[in-house]
This record gives structure tokens, sequence and C-alpha cells, in this order.
């Protein structure tokens, strides 16, 4: 919601609550979900507020029309500062997620009033995360499908290397005023050739597709957190600034070291923004 703590955005606005896991591939044969969603930190919270919106065949929760015009005051706020602000939609949710029946046509809906809310936001970066790219342009039909709205920035997640691969290739052929990656919960060591496959030109994409504009980095929390190494991020980082990517480290739960900390911190436990081999990586494209 407002004033959001996710480092990487002002505001957070959710269309619904609710998300069947990811599938890990477009195979419809394939049962596995992707490995990103095991430990989803938003069906965790969603459980605090008596759950029951997660997994195949559940309901999803709407928000209310107060709920709908906050990113109105926020715009109005942007204009009159003068400063452009970001809005990360959805974080408890996959506002690309197609159902059948009801609730899909109620999702529909709500994705339809996103529509419009956008462009009558136009001081607002509207950052659109999502795992299922292959939503986008044959079942979405998205509206910035030949020219891309001016506000907004089109991510996917990468938490491992089939998914960075299989998903940036529908966002580097997608329309939009940025293109991000964001790779958290980072679950494996992404070789530094698939990180220049992903945002460089070379030989998977060459000098038509869309570069990427940035890349957000930071490694799973939670009690079931499945552990990151530093090295891990060193790769990702060098692979950044071969590409001329905008960088940002926005979390670390492993063991403070030489290599990764925060300030004045010790011991174990979540660092936000931490300081990577010297350096906070707290950029934002322009």
């Amino acid at each position: 919601m407002e004033d959001s703590h996710i480092s990487w955005t002002d505001h957070t606005h959710n269309i619904w609550i609710g998300c069947e896991h990811a599938p890990a591939s477009d195979d419809p044969a394939d049962r596995r979900t992707s490995p990103g969603c095991d430990n989803c930190y938003a069906e965790a919270i969603d459980g605090r507020f008596g759950g029951g919106h997660w997994g195949p065949g559940t309901p999803r929760r709407f928000l209310s029309d107060a709920y709908w015009r906050k990113p109105i005051s926020w715009n109005a706020r942007a204009r009159k500062n003068g400063v452009r602000e970001r809005v990360f939609c959805s974080s408890l949710a996959d506002w690309a997620e197609i159902r059948d029946g009801e609730v899909g046509a109620a999702m529909d809906r709500e994705r339809a009033r996103l529509w419009k809310l956008i462009p009558a936001t136009p001081w607002l970066d509207w950052l659109l995360l999502s795992k299922r790219p292959q939503n986008w342009r044959d079942r979405l039909l998205l509206p910035w499908h030949h020219d891309p709205w001016p506000n907004v920035w089109l991510g996917v997640t990468g938490e491992n290397t089939e998914q960075l691969l299989r998903r940036v290739s529908i966002l580097r052929r997608t329309p939009a005023a940025k293109r991000f990656i964001s790779a958290e919960p980072l679950l494996e060591h992404i070789p530094a050739e698939v990180w220049d496959d992903a945002l460089g030109i070379g030989r998977t994409f060459g000098a038509d597709y869309p570069e990427i504009n940035w890349l957000i980095i930071g490694d799973e929390s939670g009690p079931h957190r499945r552990p990151a190494q530093v090295d891990w991020y060193r790769t990702a980082r060098e692979a950044a600034l071969r590409h001329g990517v905008a960088l940002h480290v926005k979390q670390w739960n492993g063991p403070t070291s030489p290599g990764m900390h925060g300030d004045g911190a010790t011991g174990k436990g979540k660092i936000h923004l931490p300081i990577l081999d010297g350096k906070r990586w707290d950029q934002i494209p322009r």
C-alpha cells in the first residue's frame, strides 16, 4: 500500500489478493510449479488474515473502491511535487494470472479497471512484475501491444536459469517503457554466460531486441528459506556492469561477512539494501 517498505518501490497496489502457484513451463503436461513459488511470502501473509486465496480453485479477495482511489491521490502528490513515484503491482498476486469461470471473469474486470487507472495516473510509474509472461500477448492482449505506455515498467521473476531465460525471452519481445528482472528469491548460481544472454546483445538476443534496464536481486527469507551465496550476487553484479543495467541489491538473509554486511549489522538476520564488497547497490533507472 502507501509508503511501501520494499526498497525498489514507493507504493504497492494489488488488483486482487491470491494466486495459483505459477507453472514452471509452458507445457500443459508439465505439472511442476515455479520454484520461486515454493515458499511464497504473499501466501504466508494471506494466511495471517484467514487465508484461503492460494492454490488451484481458490477464490480471490477483491479490494474496495476506497483502496482503488489511493493511486489517484499519489498521482496528485507526485504532480504537485514534480517527482515521479513508483507503484509495484501486484505484491500479493500476479496481475497476469488467468482463471476460468466466475472468479476469472471478476479478475478480468479488475484488470480492465487497472488499464483505465494507469493512463489516468501519468505521474506514477507502474511496475508490473509477473511470473506468467506467456499470458501477456496471446491471452491478455495487453493494451500497449503495439505502442508502450510511457509509465509501464514490465518485469519478470528470474529465480534460476530455467525461469530467467524462459521469461526474459518474452519480456524482451514485449513493448514497455522500461524492462526489469527480479531475481528474488535467487535460488541458484546463474552463470555469467546466462546473465549475458538475459541482459545483453549476444547469441540469444540481437540488436533488434530491446534492452533490460534494471536488475533486482535478493535472497529468500522466512523459516524455510533456501540460502544464497555471496558469489551468486557477484556474478549478477558483474553482468549488470558489463551491460549497463541498473542494479538493485534488495536484501540479504545470510551471515554477515566482509563481502556482505549492513550498517552496524552483526550475526544473522535480514539486511535491507546490504553492502556488497564495500558498496550499496540501490540503483533505479531514470
